[in-house]
């Protein structure tokens, strides 16, 4: 399985700087995931999953209104999601949080795409494998 990552970020906030945090966690994310389950297959209808967060003020109007995106490319065996994060949770958290906020994104489209596939993808088992590697439980990734 291949993980590739980018955003929909808001940079109003200058201070916020969103841009970088994100850059940093999603790297990291990005680097683990590929090492250590490039050569992993969770069944023939996905071989890449693009997940590109969105990361947005809300109380934007034009932010606010933007919307998710969950789409499954079965002739190129694609996943390209853009789920969001809650911006002030990401802006005021840790490092390890980000992460945790970042690993739960990813967690929750694989989710949708095994309700969405039902066969030909292990989403329980990619589930399973991305949570092991950072030694986590789904509850672990529930930020209030």
């Amino acid at each position: 399985m291949k993980f590739s990552f980018s955003g929909e970020l808001s940079d109003l906030q200058k201070e916020d700087l969103i841009p970088d945090k994100y850059s940093r966690v999603s790297q990291k994310v990005s680097n683990v995931l590929n090492q250590k389950l490039h050569d992993k297959h969770y069944g023939e209808a996905i071989n890449l999953i693009f997940l590109a967060p969105m990361i947005l003020e809300s109380d934007n109007l034009f932010f606010a209104q933007r919307k998710e995106r969950k789409l499954i490319k079965h002739k190129e065996r694609i996943a390209d999601f853009r789920l969001r994060i809650d911006y002030l949770n990401f802006a005021s958290s840790d490092e390890t949080t980000r992460e945790k906020l970042l690993l739960k994104n990813v967690i929750d489209a694989v989710r949708i795409i095994q309700k969405r596939l039902k066969k030909n993808f292990n989403g329980e088992e990619l589930e399973k494998d991305i949570l092991s590697l950072w030694d986590l439980k789904y509850s672990d990734l529930e930020i209030p």
